[in-house]
């Protein structure tokens, strides 16, 4: 919705992708709502049937446990307290191994490989250092060869005040 603002004039670098946290919020409490709606047909059962009632409750509290799963796989993925984790142009980079353009990455210290994941369909706020791409549309792995590229463009980068 705001897309178009974060495009005119920017996003900070430390700025908190505020999108897993709502995916996170709605999805927890559509779930609790639809299993309180679920709860209450199987209660009328004896003088209705479960009917259109239970079968759109059981549907929104799917919908609402993946918004929940979701967001709890997108922090997962940048769990820790690295300032590397992000996204890289891989294409840019020209890493063989990874086949993508641009990949969310996670960089751990002292790992001889950095974690990825190339987003297929979707990737929200793709401007904030951490953008949303919610499971499935993505494909994940592992990469020395991308590691070595952003650890080398990490010690030719000059540090500003």
């Amino acid at each position: 919705m705001f897309g178009f603002v974060d495009h005119m004039w920017g996003v900070a670098g430390t700025a908190t992708n505020w999108l897993p946290i709502l995916a996170f919020a709605v999805g927890l409490a559509f779930a609790a709502l639809c299993g309180l709606i679920l709860l209450d047909s199987f209660r009328a059962r004896a003088t209705h049937s479960l009917g259109l009632r239970a079968g759109l409750a059981v549907w929104g509290l799917v919908a609402g446990l993946y918004l929940v799963f979701t967001a709890l796989d997108h922090w997962w993925f940048y769990r820790g307290t690295s300032e590397y984790h992000g996204h890289a142009a891989v294409a840019f980079l020209d890493v063989r191994e990874v086949q993508c353009d641009v990949a969310l990455t996670r960089h751990e210290e002292g790992s001889d490989a950095v974690e990825y994941r190339c987003p297929t369909l979707l990737m929200f706020k793709q401007l904030y250092s951490a953008p949303f791409v919610p499971w499935p549309s993505y494909v994940s792995g592992s990469s020395v060869e991308l590691k070595a590229k952003i650890d080398k463009l990490i010690r030719s980068a000059e540090k500003v005040q």
